[in-house]
């Protein structure tokens, strides 16, 4: 029997970002090019590149998402799509607002976080050889 629609789930590192049981297409970028997936596709699984994927429901309804990278798997009726940061939207010019609002927003956290780790270092090198010169 052949499947009509896939179970995607898109899943960050700290939660389920979405379920959507009623998927036709999905459309996804690799380091080697894009590609789609249909419900009878052969499982596999496949890196996924910063960018766009599309999927399609049986409401003919195009969805977005902006990913970081990540893997996508298919198996069955099943896909799981397992990224380091994920968006959604039903417009292309919504989500490129989104995009860099929240993207740019986790670099510059990134950007303290890198600085902070960096200053704590460098106290750490200052005190072990003041406590390395006093012996």
């Amino acid at each position: 029997m052949l499947n009509e629609v896939m179970n995607l789930r898109v899943v960050l590192p700290y939660k389920l970002l979405l379920e959507d049981k009623s998927v036709m297409k999905i459309v996804a970028e690799s380091p080697y090019g894009s590609f789609g997936i249909l419900p009878n596709r052969l499982d596999f699984v496949s890196a996924v590149v910063p960018g766009i994927v599309s999927y399609q429901t049986t409401e003919n309804s195009e969805l977005f998402l902006a990913v970081d990278q990540g893997v996508i798997l298919k198996t069955g009726d099943r896909v799981w799509l397992a990224v380091h940061q994920a968006v959604t939207g039903t417009e292309l010019k919504d989500l490129h607002k989104i995009v860099e609002r929240e993207f740019l927003k986790k670099s510059n956290e990134e950007v303290d976080l890198k600085l902070n780790l960096a200053k704590l270092e460098m106290d750490f090198i200052r005190r072990f050889s003041e406590l390395t010169e006093e012996k």
